[in-house]
């Protein structure tokens, strides 16, 4: 007989709490600014058109999000230099600290 147990889940409903608490003293206002932190956490530098498609926004709100997260240290735009118009997010180390309790 083979024993089988389910996968404890890293993120807790007591972890993701404490985590969204923990966003809001940070000054995140929404749930699409921890998808963002979560996002550029697992896959690094990403366009921002790319990034207003995973979570569902306009070209503007995340252009909003991006200035919000940035000024607050989560995240840093970089411009590329083969094409101007490419703006790429990427998460900081602060960014990545708040929401690492919730990456599986």
């Amino acid at each position: 007989m083979i024993a089988t147990t389910e996968p404890t889940p890293r993120a807790t409903a007591a972890t993701i709490a404490e985590t969204l608490a923990a966003c809001q003293q940070a000054g995140l206002r929404c749930v699409s600014d921890v998808i963002a932190l979560i996002h550029l956490s697992a896959n690094g530098y990403t366009p921002t058109t790319a990034l207003a498609g995973h979570i569902g926004v306009t070209g503007a709100a995340v252009t909003q999000l991006i200035d919000r997260l940035t000024e607050r240290g989560m995240i840093t735009r970089h411009y590329s230099t083969l094409d101007r118009r490419l703006v790429l997010a990427a998460v900081t180390d602060q960014g990545r600290q708040l929401i690492t309790p919730l990456l599986p």
